[in-house]
């Protein structure tokens, strides 16, 4: 503002204040100059209409006008928006001799607005109440500054509410202060009110064990946070999940603690991959192993029961001696039904999966249980007749029910009800989202359940394991090998237990849309059973001892015997030979040639050679689709006498049908 326009309005406000009752003013005009232009606030006079009758150096400023100019503005026409009743509610309020106050937009010079709080307050002139002194205060960087903090707080606020992760604050009692909707959502809340009331009622308990929540409270009082805390939490169904927590404690400025605050991740999906990936590792370092012992081992049982059983005819069958060898039979099929086991856990053993319907399995087992099932146990089978057909291995789907039948039973020694039911059911993404080894399909689910002990919460993670058992005799293979059929016809398991409640078992199979296979009842002994002597059969075995025995079993037979060490020696002796040759017994894996190699090259020299292929391998290791599909002669080892007599019953009966 100019000196002359200064001095001027500097006279003007000393007029106004001199003529105020009581006031003692001074008459140092540069005194008012100092006071009224230093001012924080603008400062002003306007009549009753709200013309600008005087405005300090700060008035001015604010509105960006010169002194001069500030002069002949009106204060609310500067207003935004211009609103006539602004005006009369001051006019009214000054008139009642108050003070009137509030927000207002202010237009600038520049066209620029600003935001400022004026506040409006009576001049009587001689008793006249028409004018009024204003003080403007320009807010405007405070505006921008709190709109900016709006802009962040809802920036926040909408992460903290969308956020896929649980967000929550709890004090140090561990009480829920704030917590947003996903974290409501993995306990399974509506909202997080409802979640927080849960919690700090004692209704909800977030930790299962209680000691999770103890270790995070000492880990927190020494490093002040915790990252990647993993536990086992409880939903609001009771169901279990696994959280993955990252928290850290919050202190004010004198090192007080405030509150904690952090975040939650559900990984229960994660920890159930992970526990079927090491599941399957385990599997595979199980099946790596039997699979090299098998061969030795069961070449070694085929020796003792092909012996044994030959030995047992030389007695008197009441002699000791028939008891002894019954003894050694009896522990070789118990070895060998052990390895049978572990290739079965492993999936490396010889299997004929086919379309079949459950229930026949059902009904299979059933008829079984009834001789081994006490008195005391109630066997009840509901079966859906509708029920779909499956695609699996008839005795391993029937070794699945008779395992967990078995368990159900030892779990209900004072009694109790086993229960057996099939049906069709479909899963949907829901159920599968909880279940992250199932896929969504139309299944056929197979329930067993029992009314016993049930199955305590810490041990369930372990009960698939081979060799994990809480009985006093068993091997601790029958659940594994449970577990292991059914993840190799792509099935899903799940149990559900309570202690003092029983135990259910459901088991989800893909259901296939086929004709079930029908079994072929092979025909009596006297229908099927042909001359064997005068037959003419190569045995060609690496294992001396499989050869003799073989040799001996089918000497008795009235057979014509030959044998060779492996497939050269074989075909360089007998590739010749003057008679034909009716059946080739070989091993499948030789050393040189294999042996399925050496079939071809005597099927060429001899058209209607019948062959039986045998091993002790694996099926990973046979690797050849006839055998491994079932569409050539097997045994595996070990055997007994009777099962080769069986075997080569069932071959010339087929050349005789």
């Amino acid at each position: 503002m100019n000196e002359m326009s200064c001095a001027a309005n500097l006279t003007l406000f000393s007029d106004f204040i001199e003529k105020i009752p009581g006031k003692k003013t001074m008459n140092h005009k540069h005194y008012y100059e100092r006071i009224i232009n230093n001012l924080i606030e603008g400062v002003g006079i306007i009549d009753d209409k709200g013309d600008i009758l005087f405005a300090n150096a700060t008035l001015s400023g604010i509105l960006g006008y010169k002194a001069a100019e500030i002069l002949e503005k009106n204060i609310f026409s500067l207003m935004i928006p211009t609103d006539p009743l602004i005006l009369s509610l001051i006019q009214d309020q000054c008139r009642r001799e108050r003070r009137a106050h509030g927000e207002f937009q202010l237009l600038r010079q520049d066209a620029t607005r600003i935001f400022t709080i004026i506040s409006f307050s009576p001049l009587t002139d001689h008793g006249r109440k028409d004018s009024m002194m204003i003080n403007v205060l320009d807010i405007t960087k405070r505006k921008l500054i709190e709109e900016e903090l709006k802009k962040t707080e809802k920036k926040y606020r909408n992460i903290f509410e969308n956020a896929v992760d649980g967000i929550f604050q709890t004090n140090g009692r561990g009480e829920l202060i704030s917590a947003n909707p996903a974290m409501a959502n993995i306990f399974g809340y509506d909202s997080p009110s409802e979640l927080i009331k849960a919690v700090n009622s004692g209704k909800q308990n977030i930790y299962a064990d209680p000691d999770y929540y103890k270790d995070l409270k000492i880990l927190l009082k020494k490093q002040e946070s915790v990252h990647n805390f993993e536990f086992r939490a409880l939903r609001r169904s009771g169901r279990e999940i696994w959280i993955n927590e990252n928290v850290r404690s919050v202190r004010d400025d004198s090192g007080n603690l405030m509150y904690f605050e952090g975040t939650i991740q559900d990984i229960t999906e994660k920890k159930n991959l992970e526990s079927a990936l090491f599941q399957s590792q385990k599997m595979e370092a199980i099946g790596r192993i039997a699979g090299g012992i098998a061969h030795d081992f069961n070449n070694i049982l085929t020796a003792i029961m092909g012996n044994a059983g030959m030995a047992e005819r030389y007695f008197d069958p009441r002699s000791s001696a028939v008891k002894r060898i019954k003894a050694i039979k009896n522990a070789a099929d118990r070895a060998g039904e052990l390895t049978r086991q572990l290739l079965t856990i492993s999936r490396k053993q010889m299997v004929n999966p086919v379309v079949i319907n459950i229930n026949n399995a059902v009904l299979n087992v059933g008829k079984i249980l009834e001789r081994i099932l006490g008195e005391d146990i109630v066997l009840q089978m509901f079966i859906d007749e509708n029920v779909q057909n499956i695609y699996a291995d008839p005795s391993q789907t029937e070794q699945v029910i008779l395992n967990l039948a078995v368990n159900a039973r030892d779990a209900m020694p004072q009694g109790g009800t086993l229960t057996i039911s099939t049906e069709n059911v479909s899963l949907d993404q829901s159920f599968c989202r909880n279940h992250p080894d199932a896929v969504p399909g139309e299944y056929v689910r197979l329930s067993v359940s029992d009314t016993g002990t049930g199955i305590p919460r810490d041990n369930l993670g372990y009960i698939f394991e081979p060799f994990y058992t809480t009985k006093k005799t068993g091997t601790g293979l029958g659940l594994s090998i449970v577990y292991s059929v059914i993840k190799r016809y792509a099935g899903h398991i799940e149990v559900d237990t309570a202690l003092k409640s029983g135990t259910n078992f459901n088991i989800y199979l893909p259901a296939v849309f086929g004709q079930e296979k029908v079994a072929h009842h092979p025909k009596g002994d006297t229908e099927r059973t042909l001359m064997m002597s005068g037959k003419t059969i190569l045995i060609v075995e690496d294992e001396e001892s499989i050869r003799e025995i073989l040799t001996d079993i089918l000497q008795e037979m009235g057979c014509r015997t030959l044998s060779a060490p492996n497939a050269e020696d074989a075909l360089v002796r007998y590739g010749k030979f003057e008679e034909p040759i009716d059946l080739l017994i070989t091993d499948v894996i030789l050393p040189g040639k294999r042996g399925p190699e050496m079939a071809g090259e005597f099927k060429a020299l001899y058209p209607e050679i019948k062959v039986i292929f045998m091993s002790g391998y694996p099926d990973d290791k046979i690797q050849h689709s006839d055998i491994v599909n079932g569409r050539a002669h097997f045994m595996a080892k070990p055997f007994t006498p009777s099962m080769i007599i069986d075997k080569m019953r069932e071959v010339f009966a087929q050349v005789c049908t």
